[in-house]
């Protein structure tokens, strides 16, 4: 289970996830993304997340190549967003 939480009026705009980042709940992250980004910065909240699945972790690069900042803690998923974003500066850097 997750839950997404989207605050439009904060600045930069933010999307809170907390639960696990996987299954379906992936498909109703990148839909919630796709209607709060609008060409804004945004920054994604992961201190609340417990897991992240494979297509949690290519959305989540694909939020950091499209200029999200993801927020995290907690030492497994802080690594994994260290990761995230290593591999995604070389697609950055191509655009």
């Amino acid at each position: 289970m997750l839950r997404i939480t989207v605050q439009k009026e904060s600045n930069p705009r933010r999307l809170g996830l907390a639960g696990k980042l996987a299954g379906p709940w992936v498909a109703e992250t990148e839909n919630a993304w796709q209607a709060v980004r609008d060409g804004k910065q945004i920054e994604v909240d992961l201190t609340q997340v417990t897991s992240i699945d494979d297509a949690g972790r290519r959305l989540l690069k694909k939020m950091v190549c499209s200029g999200a900042l993801l927020i995290a803690r907690g030492l497994a998923i802080t690594a994994l967003v260290d990761e995230i974003k290593a591999s995604a500066v070389p697609a950055q850097r191509t655009k």
